[in-house]
């Protein structure tokens, strides 16, 4: 028995077919052992430099205590294409992450997240269990290139 794909929609116009670019992909996981938790973590490894910057994303804590995630975007991107390259900046940005939560973490290009467990008073403490986190950015890069990390 045969069998049509088709991967275009029928209401694709032409000139709008999607280009066959593969995603960019990051993924993180960090078991905060008991005892640890006060002092930052590191979720997503710093990104080597000359690679594609992570986009957006998801983080996930799996535990009992709330994160405060410092993450680190690229800044100073004027989107004009006569004045590349872009001198672009690390500029950290943190955010609160919920006790058992799935949380979206902000758009904008990243180069690495650390995160600490905080207390119900939002200081950061040592767990007594250990916690899971996990982190997944994927996106497909619009144009002919991605974002580079400086």
């Amino acid at each position: 028995m045969s069998q049509l794909i088709q991967f275009l929609s029928n209401g694709s116009a032409t000139g709008s077919c999607k280009k066959a670019k593969a995603p960019v992909v990051y993924q993180g996981d960090l078991t905060i052992a008991a005892t640890t938790g006060a002092a930052a973590l590191p979720l997503l490894a710093p990104i080597t430099a000359g690679l594609p910057a992570a986009f957006g994303g998801q983080v996930v804590n799996r535990g009992c205590h709330a994160l405060l995630a410092t993450i680190n975007y690229l800044n100073g991107d004027d989107c004009d294409d006569c004045t590349t390259p872009d001198a672009l900046a690390v500029v950290p940005v943190t955010v609160i992450i919920p006790k058992n939560a799935a949380f979206p973490i902000p758009d904008g290009f990243l180069t690495g997240i650390t995160v600490q467990t905080l207390d119900a008073a939002g200081a950061p403490v040592n767990v007594q269990v250990a916690q899971d986190v996990d982190f997944y950015s994927a996106f497909q890069p619009c144009c002919g290139s991605a974002v580079l990390v400086p």
